[in-house]
């Protein structure tokens, strides 16, 4: 990651940013679903408690 900020100019470091970028939109994406996944199960069960 340092050597992409280093070198922002070349080619190689501008597609290492696209590639991390890709990368990190697609963690943010996997921890959204898991959060959804998440809370979905537990707002299922406390409505059926009825909390």
């Amino acid at each position: 990651m340092t050597m992409n900020s280093n070198f922002p100019s070349s080619g190689l470091g501008f597609r290492g940013l696209e590639e991390e970028e890709k990368e990190s939109r697609r963690k943010e994406e996997i921890k959204k679903r898991l959060r959804e996944k998440k809370e979905e199960p537990r707002e299922r069960v406390t409505g059926r408690e009825g909390d």
